[in-house]
């Protein structure tokens, strides 16, 4: 509960507190922003990428892609989504990958006029 909490809260400031003075200076607040973000971008991703891993299987092979996109894609554009997607030629999209996919995504300019 309310301790559990505060341990957590506590260990927190003192990983965020870089110089060790006890006290979290405008930096620190910044950087542990930034990595508070991340970790949270990197457990909507974890649940995203386990949604569309229906095997549990650590990969998202190209069955579950065809059922991700049905209708939407085509075989053949299933198997370019994988083959852009798959850096490393296993035919199946890894969380790495597929971290890096949704990146790419993020950092791309929209395009909608």
């Amino acid at each position: 509960g309310k301790k559990k909490a505060k341990r957590e809260a506590s260990r927190a400031l003192k990983t965020a507190d870089i110089n060790k003075n006890k006290v979290l200076d405008y930096n620190e607040f910044l950087m542990a922003n930034i990595e508070f973000k991340k970790a949270i971008n990197e457990e909507i991703l974890r649940h995203a990428f386990d949604f569309f891993d229906e095997d549990h299987s650590g990969t998202i092979s190209q069955t579950e892609l065809k059922k991700l996109f049905g209708p939407m894609c085509s075989e053949e554009e299933i198997k370019q989504i994988l083959h852009e997607v798959d850096s490393n030629g296993d035919n199946e999209i890894s969380f790495e990958e597929f971290k890096q996919m949704m990146g790419k995504f993020k950092n791309s300019p929209s395009k909608v006029t």
